[in-house]
């Protein structure tokens, strides 16, 4: 399988489920009024993907993956497309359906994405030949991160409890619709969402493709499933909830869909592996399969910790503190800052990125001064995205999910200041001065003072929050890094 590399400009979540069907490799693409990031995703799975009426404004030279000629054609015209096609995916155009309906392979796939602006209905499809529909809800409508059956009450429940959304406005309207669709409310969020449709009758329509691989692994067809694309960036794998609402038995899936992913995938299962025999490892999943393929897409399948729907704790607690000391426990080490796993990072986002404002030239160049001077920084094993929506709290234990960005090397405290950078842009009236306060504040305890007195945590922070901007692209990041002044006071000493 061909993978393209990870561009930034596109967003190709729209297509996520995709792994819910039975396509073969092999199988030929037409996707109509589609953007080119779902064109990517599309050609990321399957050999052939043909592309009419793609937005001009992403049809550029500099937009465009790697070997893209090698698995996607863009259409001039409509009349260039060569059937038979076991999959016509139509977002934002008008289509003749006759055409469509003589264009599909038998026991091909027929996708109308409503959020796209598909306006093809199960009643024009009836009128055409197509005997079996069904709906898959995509949340949120505009920019769908959720995907799901609305087959019944249960199924949608579990689709609206999977994510639960980090701002109070936004999880409190998601648990009223919970409580609607739960109590039989007809109306509920997806109705825009994917109407697949087929030629001939059958039944199993969604409940094939990669949910029909995890069955037969686990002996036992998952009878629910959730998909979820929640990364902003290009992105790297997906995460599918499946499990038996018979047996009460849940798991996680994760399905790599880019090289990045599949680097994400090992770099958990090594987390977890080592976490296992730890004395953390009743707060982490346990790897259940690991390093298959499925489809040529590398995925690995998790032990589902915590009743999904929980709440996000935004509040620190003890029990945040006491992980974190543990996991710091963990490897417990000082090395030179040029050997961190940070530093490699910082310097190839550095010189391979565009011209970057003078105060990051002033801090990389502060940094640079430090590493030659040899400069030692304490490091620890970290959990690299220790933010709200990866932790959850169950009768009192707190659990800790998706170690995808650890590092037994990585900077020791960054865990920590993670917990409240997450809270930057998304918590009214907390800003990088209320960041560095209550970074602050914890690291004063007596716990924390075997690193809080190290000289080299002003150079962990520094380089944490340089590594965010080069790398991410965190504008907070840069309006953080403005309030570390060489020679004075570390913020979060003042006061």
């Amino acid at each position: 399988m061909n993978h393209f590399s990870s561009n930034q400009s596109v967003d190709e979540r729209g297509v996520s489920w995709k792994i819910v069907l039975d396509v073969p490799p092999r199988g030929r693409v037409l996707a109509l009024g589609l953007g080119l990031g779902e064109l990517l995703g599309l050609a990321r799975t399957w050999d052939r993907v043909d592309g009419w009426d793609i937005d001009q404004k992403e049809k550029r030279d500099d937009s465009l993956p790697e070997h893209m000629d090698r698995r996607i054609r863009l259409l001039e015209t409509m009349d260039r497309i060569d059937p038979p096609y076991h999959l016509i995916v139509v977002g934002r155009m008008v289509c003749d359906l006759w055409i469509l309906h003589a264009a599909l392979a038998d026991g091909g796939f027929l996708a109308c994405l409503g959020f796209r602006g598909c306006s093809i209905t199960p009643g024009k499809l009836k009128k055409t030949g197509f005997q079996s529909m069904t709906t898959l809800a995509a949340v949120p409508p505009r920019q769908p991160r959720l995907f799901f059956p609305q087959e019944d009450r249960f199924q949608r429940r579990m689709g609206l409890s999977f994510h639960a959304p980090g701002r109070p406005w936004l999880g409190g309207l998601v648990s009223g619709l919970r409580f609607l669709v739960g109590a039989g409310w007809p109306v509920y969020p997806g109705w825009q969402g994917v109407l697949l449709a087929r030629k001939s009758a059958d039944p199993g329509v969604i409940s094939a493709g990669f949910i029909r691989f995890l069955g037969e692994k686990l002996r036992g067809r998952p009878d629910y499933w959730v998909i979820y694309a929640g990364s902003g960036l290009a992105r790297r794998k997906m995460t599918i909830l499946v499990g038996n609402r018979q047996t009460g038995d849940a798991w996680i899936a994760k399905l790599a869909d880019s090289p990045a992913g599949v680097e994400a995938l090992h770099q958990e299962s090594r987390a977890l592996a080592f976490l296992s025999r730890s004395a953390l490892s009743r707060q982490i999943p346990a790897i259940v399969i690991d390093r298959e393929s499925w489809m040529g897409h590398e995925m690995s399948l998790q032990t589902m910790v915590g009743r999904s729907g929980l709440a996000q704790v935004t509040r620190w607690t003890g029990g945040h503190g006491d992980f974190l000391l543990r996991l710091a426990g963990l490897g417990r080490h000082v090395r030179p800052l040029g050997d961190t796993a940070c530093w490699r990072r910082l310097v190839a986002a550095y010189e391979g990125g565009h011209p970057w404002p003078e105060r990051v030239h002033t801090h990389f160049s502060h940094l640079l001064q430090e590493v030659r001077d040899g400069i030692e920084v304490p490091c620890c094993f970290v959990h690299g995205d220790f933010a709200p929506w990866n932790l959850r709290f169950d009768h009192g234990i707190m659990f800790v999910i998706d170690w995808e960005e650890s590092e037994p090397d990585g900077l020791a405290t960054t865990d920590l200041f993670h917990f409240f950078y997450s809270r930057l842009g998304r918590k009214q009236g907390f800003g990088p001065e209320q960041l560095f306060a209550r970074f602050g504040q914890i690291l004063a305890g007596k716990e924390w003072q075997w690193i809080n007195m190290h000289e080299g945590m002003g150079t962990v922070i520094r380089s944490w929050l340089l590594q965010r901007f080069l790398c991410r692209n965190e504008p907070q990041a840069l309006e953080s890094l403005s309030l570390i002044v060489p020679g004075e006071k570390w913020p979060w000493k003042k006061g």
